[in-house]
């Protein structure tokens, strides 16, 4: 293939289940053009179907096993509390640093996870999981400045604490809207005025509105035309040789229940909760004061709340709706809990040595998982009678024989999602709050004059970074786990291999301190 660049839209949450009818009805008439005049599928996501796991899949080639991301928490040493995640906690190398690494030049606008910023050659633009647009969320860091000024309705993300605390939740679409046209136009001034080798934009509003508005398909359907305009422009403003990839992390569906797993534990004898403590009817929820901090506009100061172990003092004796469980189980008589991000949840053993309050040895360790796996396999909603777990397997089934492996890895099946929520009366109710959810099927498609017509399967969120790697003629880590797609192109791809190299960070940082002397960048 001529020299060509590679450009790739991320949809988080996009689903064929809305875009294909929609696209066949003429409301989308540009995903239309790609599912007739491209490749296209059904894309895999990681287990669990999270966008923290699944975008750092997408960006880094390998499952959660190997970037030690399985959601969007990781627990706080001597602790059963978790804290929030950052860039720093991938074990990984991101596209963004294989391709500086290589002199490659990108530009990255939106990209969860990616905070605090990497010095790249080109451009990062950190999103999901940034404190704020006060701070440095941009490399180099002149970049935040353009950004905020020719787009004054730029925001790193969207306050999901306040969309999920509030009642009337309708405030935020039209917000949510202009947000992403802000990211929208971010990257089409950045597409005209930089020259790379790859361009790369998320765009979260999809999975968003999902969560919140599934039962409203209007709603939803307003969000897809917006991005579907934006995929005309792509295809009009594209050089004749690009590459436009569409992907999401996960796709979505509607939810009708809920199962309260740690409720489930407890019934079973595996958990057991001490006397609740009455709280002072003064004290407020944990949620009342996120919420409050996000009506202030505090966002950045809560980001840091949530990261200090002042938290953990505060949760001690405030109540919360979400963490509150942590507080009322009885550790001295409980051996197994769970942790729950509806579309997944993680059982853990009270291990002796792992957690601060360990009751379980060594040697009942197997006893007390296998127990579990099978039992929760014949938890069926009392109302129909079926089963409601599609998977239940140790940690090391999926993700290899790994420290720090979940013990055990739950996924619901369609319609239901868990909650770790202990002080409910019964182990299921109607889902109430969020009418979408995330399902292990995304989307994957392709267009440009290299690309085979026609619907591609068995296309695995692992398989992009070799994908794109081989498409800009680089060498592939070995120890990816996803593979190159050749089929979907016209002439075959050079697929080179090389091994890890260890010393990846130290030429990165050698090659960033000559490229920190270049004046490509615009100011």
């Amino acid at each position: 293939m001529k020299k060509l660049r590679v450009v790739v839209i991320g949809i988080d949450g996009a689903t064929w289940n809305l875009i294909k009818p929609w696209a066949e009805e003429g409301k989308l008439p540009t995903f239309k053009k790609f599912i007739e005049e491209g490749a296209w599928g059904s894309l895999e996501s990681t287990i669990p179907p999270s966008s923290a796991p699944a975008w750092v899949s997408i960006f880094t080639g390998v499952s959660p096993g190997k970037h030690s991301i399985y959601s969007f928490g990781k627990r706080i040493k001597g602790s059963y509390f978790s804290r929030p995640l950052s860039s720093r906690d991938i074990k990984a190398e991101p596209i963004w640093r294989i391709l500086t690494m290589r002199n490659k030049k990108g530009i990255f606008i939106n990209i969860p996870l990616a905070y605090p910023v990497d010095k790249v050659n080109g451009i990062l633009i950190s999103g999901l999981l940034t404190p704020s647009k006060t701070s440095n969320f941009t490399y180099p860091q002149f970049i935040k400045d353009i950004i905020l000024r020719k787009f004054p309705n730029y925001d790193v993300d969207f306050n999901e604490d306040e969309i999920l605390y509030s009642k009337d939740k309708n405030f935020i679409i039209n917000r949510i809207y202009e947000v992403t046209k802000a990211h929208i136009e971010t990257f089409k001034y950045f597409f005209k005025s930089e020259k790379a080798d790859i361009y790369f934009i998320v765009l979260r509003s999809t999975d968003v509105i999902q969560h919140f508005f599934w039962h409203k398909k209007d709603i939803l359907l307003k969000f897809y035309k917006q991005i579907d305009e934006f995929l005309d422009w792509i295809i009009k403003f594209k050089d004749e040789n690009d590459i436009v990839i569409i992907c999401s992390d996960h796709g979505f569906q509607g939810v009708k229940k809920r199962i309260y797993l740690n409720k489930w534990l407890e019934k079973e004898g595996f958990l057991r909760v001490r006397r609740k403590r009455i709280y002072i009817n003064a004290l407020p929820l944990l949620e009342t004061i996120i919420l409050l901090f996000a009506k202030l506009k505090l966002k950045r100061l809560l980001w840091h709340l949530k990261r200090n172990r002042y938290l953990l003092k505060m949760l001690r004796f405030l109540p919360s709706k979400a963490m509150g469980y942590i507080n009322i189980i009885d550790w001295s008589k409980t051996l197994a809990y769970a942790e729950c991000g509806s579309e997944w949840a993680i059982i853990w053993i009270n291990l002796k040595g792992k957690f601060p309050r360990g009751i379980v040895d060594g040697s009942q360790f197997e006893e007390i998982r296998e127990k579990i796996i099978n039992k929760i396999r014949e938890l069926n909603d009392p109302e129909t009678g079926e089963s409601v777990v599609m998977m239940s397997k140790k940690g090391e089934d999926i993700y290899g024989n790994i420290k720090d492996a979940p013990h055990i890895v739950l996924l619901p099946k369609d319609g239901y999602v868990f909650r770790s929520t202990i002080n409910n009366p019964s182990i299921f109710e109607y889902e109430y709050e969020r009418t979408g959810e995330h399902s292990l099927r995304g989307i994957i498609a392709f267009y440009g004059k290299y690309i085979n017509k026609g619907e591609f399967k068995g296309i695995k969120v692992y398989d992009i970074v070799p994908t794109i790697l081989a498409l800009l003629g680089l060498p592939i880590p070995t120890y990816v786990d996803g593979k190159v797609l050749k089929d979907i192109f016209k002439k075959p791809l050079k697929i080179k291999y090389k091994p890890n190299n260890h010393q990846v960070r130290i030429k990165i940082q050698k090659l960033l301190s000559k490229l920190n002397k270049d004046k490509n960048i615009t100011k």
